[in-house]
């Protein structure tokens, strides 16, 4: 579970800032977010895109990091630091992509950001985010590499302060009520329970 009281929402939301934290890997689904930052820039839509962390994608996003100033790419930071970078943002992004060999398991982040108050956008089909984001309530599930549904609904999240606001705080409660250390401890003794009755 996650500690609910070390990632907090931030007193005032970034406005208008996608945020990703992990590998700098194609499988995340980095480009997907870069497609859809094209049409986005085509419909008159400009937002941050914040990203955290390295891999093989690096140098890429460097070099559009020095060409666009919506595109920041900052290295990791010590864990203590991680949840005061939840604060920076206003949605979370974490579409990942499967491969032959690798499948999106349990993303811890995804928790971090739900306690942090973002609405997180990952994807359908995957057992780990679906146990983790509840559709339309605290995030949105895309299918694999839909660009223009994640435009579409980066869009919708950005421009609607109220849905904005309302996701963020579901995202917060489910992560209270159903991810937190506590939570997570009173489900396992509860499974512990009913495995012992049998």
């Amino acid at each position: 579970g996650i500690d609910t009281e070390v990632f907090k929402p931030a007193k005032i939301m970034p406005n208008k800032v996608i945020l990703y934290i992990g590998r700098l890997v194609p499988e995340k689904g980095i480009n997907v977010l870069l497609k859809a930052r094209e049409l986005l820039i085509a419909n008159k839509e400009r937002y941050k895109y914040i990203f955290v962390g390295d891999g093989p994608l690096k140098k890429e996003l460097q070099k559009l990091a020095r060409k666009n100033k919506d595109i920041i790419l900052l290295k990791p930071v010590p864990y203590k630091r991680v949840p005061s970078l939840y604060k920076k943002g206003t949605v979370f992004f974490y579409a990942s992509l499967r491969t032959k060999k690798w499948e999106e398991q349990y993303g811890y982040s995804m928790l971090e950001a739900l306690s942090s108050g973002l609405p997180v956008i990952s994807t359908k089909g995957i057992s780990g985010p679906e146990a983790i984001v509840k559709d339309d309530q605290t995030g949105f599930l895309i299918e694999e590499g839909d660009h223009k549904k994640l435009s579409y609904l980066l869009e919708a999240i950005m421009n609607q302060k109220g849905l904005r606001k309302l996701m963020s705080v579901r995202a917060r409660q489910d992560a209270v009520s159903r991810l937190s250390k506590e939570a997570v401890a009173e489900q396992t003794y509860k499974l512990m329970e009913s495995l012992v009755k049998c």
